[in-house]
């Protein structure tokens, strides 16, 4: 497997492919990572991705984006010191190399106090247990954003003396998130459905991505809370007003989307660039998107489109992500249709990716990136 946090340096042209031996992925030609095998567990897994780096030259290892290491096949939890000490040659010529993107993903805490030691990370997705440990080692660095899979646990606690530059947050588990006080360069929020409470929410007003719980968004003024809000993801139907301004949407988790719905979300936002379909109710009538003419990505997951004539209709749309059923043999006529209809446009099963956040997170086993660089690379041939 292999994960991939995208950033503002990232774009629609971004071209991800993976190596024909299956170790190395790409963005652009440039290996960013190193692929997880499928069938590596236990004690060798973490040395099989090591020895893999190890083999790579200097420019490789500064094109990082992403090391990511399983967690360790031992009773402690950590790998056994000899493992530990095998790593630092190759953290020393990773410091030297310095990766200015680099997504540290690391499930066991001493191998991630080890490397952040030696590094500097943009991004951290924190280890289950250690998180204290963990945040002692990041003293002094400038972490751009980190990630709780687990929770963030008792008695963790985000001050902004500790990441002055930190600029996103996201918790995938657990009720709970208390933000630093003052955070000036914060801007992306990614909290799961349980946290419908944020103390010190509307003090961060440079917030631009939000993807939260509806009972946390309907309490707040966001227009006014958060001017520079340019992305959201939440259970639109249940907010009492619909947000505006917006650039990118995500309605998350949302059986309440009707054609009446989208038309008002469409008048109140008339410059949405991504519109992202979650998990809804089926959706037999979009008519409202085509008043959008700034629309480029459309992102069905989870979700039964039947209104394929006003897909067919959105001739600024360039990305196109949809069930794996259209895909299907049956469904075959639609799709050609539509491919027929956007010659220009990636259009591709949505699958493995964690959306609704402004982040695109790409989780693979690689086939996913490798489908998609497929297309893109016969559009530009």
């Amino acid at each position: 497997g292999f994960f991939l946090l995208l950033d503002e340096h990232d774009n629609p042209k971004t071209t991800l492919a993976v190596d024909a031996d299956w170790t190395m992925v790409r963005a652009d030609g440039k290996p960013i990572g190193v692929v997880m095998p499928m069938d590596a567990t236990g004690p060798e897994a973490a040395p099989l991705l090591r020895r893999r780096l190890e083999a790579l030259p200097a420019g490789a290892l500064r094109s990082l984006r992403t090391l990511m290491l399983p967690e360790a096949d031992s009773a402690e939890g950590d790998p056994p010191a000899e493992e530990l000490a095998s790593w630092k040659p190759l953290i020393e010529r990773l410091a030297q190399a310095r990766p200015p993107r680099l997504t540290l993903c690391v499930e066991s805490p001493a191998l991630a106090r080890l490397l952040i030691a030696g590094l500097e990370p943009a991004n951290l997705v924190l280890p289950e247990g250690g998180t204290t440990e963990v945040f002692a080692a990041l003293s002094g660095k400038s972490v751009q954003r980190l990630i709780f899979p687990e929770g963030m646990g008792e008695g963790v606690v985000l001050s902004a003396a500790s990441f002055p530059a930190l600029r996103g947050i996201g918790v995938w588990d657990g009720d709970e998130l208390i933000l630093p006080s003052a955070a000036p360069e914060l801007r992306a929020l990614k909290l799961n459905e349980e946290i419908v409470r944020v103390p010190g929410l509307t003090g961060h007003r440079s917030l631009a991505r939000l993807c939260a719980a509806a009972e946390l968004v309907a309490g707040v003024d966001v227009a006014a809370a958060f001017p520079d809000l340019r992305s959201l993801g939440t259970t639109v139907s249940k907010l009492p007003t619909v947000p505006t301004g917006l650039k990118h949407l995500a309605f998350l988790a949302d059986k309440g989307v009707t054609p009446e719905l989208l038309h008002r979300v469409v008048r109140a936002n008339p410059d949405l660039a991504i519109v992202e379909f979650l998990h809804c109710n089926e959706l037999t009538d979009l008519a409202a998107l085509q008043t959008l003419a700034h629309l480029e990505c459309l992102l069905f997951m989870g979700t039964d489109v039947t209104d394929m004539k006003t897909l067919n209709g959105l001739a600024s749309v360039r990305f196109f992500a949809l069930s794996p059923k259209l895909f299907e043999k049956e469904a075959g006529p639609e799709l050609a249709q539509l491919r027929a209809g956007h010659p220009d446009a990636a259009i591709v099963p949505v699958a493995g990716l964690c959306l609704g956040s402004g982040w695109i997170l790409v989780l693979l086993p690689a086939l996913a990136a490798a489908a998609l660089a497929g297309r893109r690379s016969r559009r530009t041939a």
